[in-house]
């Protein structure tokens, strides 16, 4: 399997797909975004105590589950009997990788200490051709990359996505900032700086990265920054986007 499959544009389910009251990054959640025709899964991963991978973007349990407990103060044995609000449980990433053997995932890594556990279960399960490394920190990506030993593929840090589009705006050589990775995946704009522009999509695939655009839920936003060029949109409305998109 190539994690860059030939489908474009890419439709990236934020957290699955929780339209119809399931619960983020939950089994529900999953099963739906597939069904109405993700691409691809967009997840979020932190650990608990005793260092099991969990999907869960929040640092405590509050959001999710009603619990304001962290989550890296729960041990794993703990989190198998929380429910969360709609009914469902959380995830471990182990578990979600095995359930969902065949999909595509982009693992956002929320914190330092989960980086080793993630690269971890990515090897165990042998699912290193369906992952994208994800995370604001470009340092967390690059150590994921390091203990992967280059077999997963990864977005760019936020660091990295200014560094590049500032090059791009100041005509500034881009191959040494795009090695290593092979996508940016971005808002329409950061501060004063905005992405949703076609020279920076363009430049950015002339160097071989992919542009992804999040979180996107309007259709005609959508169509617009496809019509841009865009290769992937991030969305909470997977339902829309292929509606919009396919």
């Amino acid at each position: 399997m190539n994690y860059l499959s030939p489908t474009k544009p890419r439709i990236l389910a934020h957290r699955g797909f929780v339209k119809s009251g399931k619960d983020e990054n939950a089994t529900s959640s999953f099963f739906e975004a597939i069904s109405v025709g993700a691409t691809h899964i967009e997840t979020d991963v932190r650990v608990t105590r005793d260092l099991v991978p969990v999907l869960l973007h929040d640092a405590t349990l509050l959001q999710a589950a009603g619990d304001d407990r962290a989550l890296a103060d729960v041990n794993w044995h703990e989190i198998k009997d929380i429910r969360l609000k709609n009914g469902g449980r959380l995830l471990s990433l182990e578990e979600a990788l095995i359930v969902f053997g065949t999909a595509r995932f982009n693992i956002d890594i929320k914190e330092a200490s989960a980086v080793g556990p993630v690269c971890e279960v990515i090897r165990k399960v042998k699912a290193q051709n369906r992952v994208l490394i994800a995370s604001f920190s470009q340092a967390r990506i690059d150590k994921a990359l390091k203990l992967l030993k280059g077999r997963c593929v990864a977005s760019a840090g936020s660091s990295k996505v200014v560094a590049l589009k500032l090059f791009s705006m100041l005509g500034m050589p881009l191959s040494a900032l795009a090695k290593g990775v092979v996508a940016v995946q971005v808002p329409l704009r950061q501060g004063v700086l905005r992405f949703d522009s076609k020279h920076f999509i363009k430049s950015m695939q002339k160097v071989g990265l992919e542009v992804h655009f999040w979180t996107i839920n309007d259709p005609a936003e959508m169509k617009r920054l496809v019509a841009l060029g865009a290769d992937g949109i991030v969305t909470d409305r997977t339902d829309l986007a292929v509606a919009a998109l396919r």
